[in-house]
């Protein structure tokens, strides 16, 4: 049963519509599907939402697919999209992202997702599709696009000034003056324009006087 299934694809996310179609033909396709989460050939990420179990599995499932799909229309971005692009040196255990709906946190049997809401013209610029080698693609803050909304997200208040940016930029995200410098500024600039934030507009100030090449 796992084995047909298995074969009908090349990736390792699945969601509940498409094992009903596998299991369509057993008198009770449900009964059959939590017989396969009982024996762990399925992990069971959400309601409507699964893997492959470890010894089914053929690759490591793809948790910025997965951030897309437990809670959507969303985006990785964040301390998580940071790392991914390697700005960042520790790694994000959380995958973060961004949604146009509510901000929520989800605990799954695969690591923690958290989604940060964020108004809809503010959400559509700085995107980009990532694809893998199995087909699937996932969206994903741009370089500038996560920085700008982990800095519009940061609710400390201790950012009010350059002094105050450079030391949180160094000394709590740890980003070389190389990678700050190599962020494209006039992308930044249209992303800041749709924020309207004066903490925003300190950040451009920021890297524009770090000087570019």
């Amino acid at each position: 049963m796992i084995i047909d299934i298995r074969n009908k694809v090349n990736h390792e996310e699945l969601d509940y519509n498409f094992l009903m179609d596998c299991l369509k033909d057993y008198r009770k396709p449900r009964d059959k599907l939590s017989l396969l989460i009982r024996r762990g050939e399925l992990i069971k990420v959400k309601k409507g939402l699964y893997v492959f179990g470890e010894k089914i599995a053929r690759r490591p499932y793809s948790r910025e697919v997965l951030a897309n799909l437990i809670n959507g229309p969303s985006y990785v971005s964040l301390e998580y999209a940071l790392f991914y692009w390697g700005m960042i040196p520790e790694q994000a255990h959380v995958v973060t992202s961004v949604t146009l709906g509510k901000s929520r946190r989800y605990s799954t049997p695969v690591g923690f997702f958290s989604y940060r809401h964020l108004d809809r013209e503010r959400y559509e610029v700085g995107l980009t599709l990532e694809s893998l080698d199995d087909g699937r693609s996932f969206l994903i803050a741009a370089r500038e696009k996560a920085f700008v909304d982990l800095i519009w997200a940061d609710r400390t208040g201790h950012v009010r000034s350059e002094i105050d940016l450079d030391q949180y930029v160094h000394e709590n995200l740890r980003i070389d003056d190389e990678v700050l410098r190599s962020l494209d500024l006039t992308r930044m600039d249209r992303i800041c324009a749709r924020f309207r934030s004066s903490k925003l507009d300190l950040l451009r100030r920021y890297l524009g006087d770090l000087g570019h090449e």
